[in-house]
């Protein structure tokens, strides 16, 4: 018991040292900082224009003991009022000193602050500064149900600077002021403390000679007479500000748009005018295919005599693969070039298996281009080579093959272009678009916590990179040996089920 009641000692004694430590320090701290840095006065001059927009300049009077380029003017653009989210929109920004010579700036948007980094970055100076800072605030005014309103943070609550001394002048020369009010102290409380002064129907004075730190706010509100000489924007008013701001939406149906009249003008196939499968000549009537998302599959029942088994694999999936280089070498042994042994062996566990090709010398003066390849590389050293001893070694030789066989669609009036070449194209173009537009809405929208354009882009994904693979371009013959080669593959398949199921009933 003793042991543990001396420990409680400690931690209190420590405890209370700490919440010394921190009264000591954070004071220190404001001090120092009020000492090094401070804004004398902040007057704001807002005047209510016809159009409900607001012009402001802000006069700052900055004060300081150490070297600086200039300060940030955090302008509150999003806030809650009432329980509604208020969102306003800033233009025409304009910063001078009081001799109205221009002082550089850049903005950017901090969560829900519009921030000017306001100074020359490579001027300094110590001492005193005054900047006007005037800009335009779009609608920024409050139509409700029974009442017309401005209402607007002054001073805004992300200084890190004190602020000694805070005035307001609003002026409505268009609509008479019913009623006004400010709140000040800390954000979501009011300390009563700021003073109001109605100078007549239309004009008003606000003063807070209370220091505002970082947290504090100082807002005025002001209620308007319904009847007045306001003008509020029409239909087309309000589109026009809202294309003005969000101009980058109109982009979002950009990337799928390129990518669907890129396809619709280059990459839809050529037909007959006839509709037998088996025309083949060129010089018959063609035109372009309707868009459809179903393809009709023929029954074809003999070999194709026209397309290679590697030629008939690309053009089903207009892509050139392994697959379809394998089914060549295999068309090598039905041309009785090769012969292909399965050779067993056994393990330790099991059996493995690998195939031994072997050259016939045959007169390859038949070949097409890709198989010529093929066949000499196969057997460039020797007359019988093992399939196992081909990994690793042949891989650059299948990508030249492949390189042939795409090339030999194109020589035989199969495609307009390389399929491969084609679908790069198509998903590299759909794709830079679509990053573009995505940047674009990131960096106009997220600081504004608005996302819902996002799902907008995101859904295009599938129909943009489907319209991509389709962007190989068959010719009207193309077309016809893919119809055929879909139709024997049917065929084939079909009888492969019939004979299943003969054979369960039998």
């Amino acid at each position: 018991m003793t042991q543990r009641y001396i420990s409680i000692r400690i931690m209190k004694k420590l405890f209370s040292i700490l919440l010394l430590l921190v009264a000591l320090i954070i004071p220190a701290k404001v001090n120092a900082q009020a000492l090094n840095e401070k804004i004398n006065s902040f007057h704001s001059e807002i005047e209510i224009n016809q159009d409900t927009s607001l012009s402001i300049t802000e006069t700052i009077d900055y004060e300081t003991t150490l070297t600086k380029h200039g300060i940030y003017r955090y302008i509150p653009v999003i806030y809650n009022h009432n329980g509604t989210k208020l969102r306003r929109r800033i233009s025409q920004i304009k910063i001078t000193d009081e001799n109205l010579s221009p002082i550089p700036y850049t903005q950017s948007f901090d969560s829900k602050n519009l921030t000017l980094k306001i100074g020359d970055p490579d001027v300094t100076f110590t001492g005193q500064k005054t900047y006007v800072i005037s800009y335009t605030v779009e609608r920024g005014l409050n139509q409700l149900a029974n009442n017309l309103e401005l209402y607007w943070d002054i001073t805004g609550e992300g200084w890190q600077i004190p602020i000694l001394r805070s005035s307001a002048t609003v002026t409505s020369p268009f609509a008479d002021m019913t009623k006004i009010a400010c709140y000040s102290g800390f954000t979501g409380s009011n300390d009563n403390l700021c003073q109001t002064q109605s100078l007549s129907h239309s004009v008003s004075q606000f003063n807070y000679d209370q220091t505002v730190q970082y947290g504090d706010n100082f807002t005025v509100l002001i209620a308007l007479k319904p009847d007045n000489q306001l003008i509020f924007p029409s239909q087309l008013g309000n589109f026009m500000l809202w294309l003005k701001f969000n101009w980058t939406l109109a982009l979002i149906p950009l990337p799928l748009t390129l990518i669907f009249s890129f396809w619709f003008k280059k990459g839809r196939d050529w037909e007959f005018v006839s509709p037998n499968i088996f025309m083949l000549d060129a010089a018959q009537p063609q035109r372009l295919i309707i868009p459809s998302l179903s393809v009709r599959t023929p029954f074809v029942y003999e070999p194709l005599k026209n397309l290679s088994p590697g030629e008939a694999g690309a053009m089903l999936d207009e892509k050139v693969d392994n697959q379809d280089l394998v089914a060549e070498i295999l068309e090598l042994a039905r041309k009785k070039q090769l012969s292909i042994k399965a050779i067993e062996q056994q393990k330790l566990f099991g059996k493995s298996r690998d195939y031994e090709l072997t050259n016939l010398n045959a007169n390859s003066s038949q070949l097409t281009a890709v198989q010529k390849y093929l066949y000499e590389e196969l057997f460039k050293s020797k007359d019988k080579v093992k399939i196992s001893s081909l990994k690793g070694k042949f891989y650059s030789k299948m990508q030249k093959a492949s390189e042939l066989l795409s090339q030999q669609l194109v020589d035989k009036n199969l495609f307009t272009s390389k399929s491969g070449s084609a679908k790069g194209l198509g998903i590299f173009s759909f794709m830079a678009s679509w990053m573009l537009v995505f940047g674009l809405i990131i960096w106009q929208f997220l600081s504004w916590e608005i996302l819902w354009p996002l799902p907008l882009l995101i859904i295009q994904l599938p129909f943009g990179l489907y319209l991509a693979w389709q962007m190989p371009q068959k010719t009207a013959r193309g077309r016809n040996l893919f119809l055929q080669a879909r139709g024997l593959k049917y065929t084939i398949n079909t009888g492969k089920w019939r004979e299943k199921i003969k054979e369960k009933n039998v």
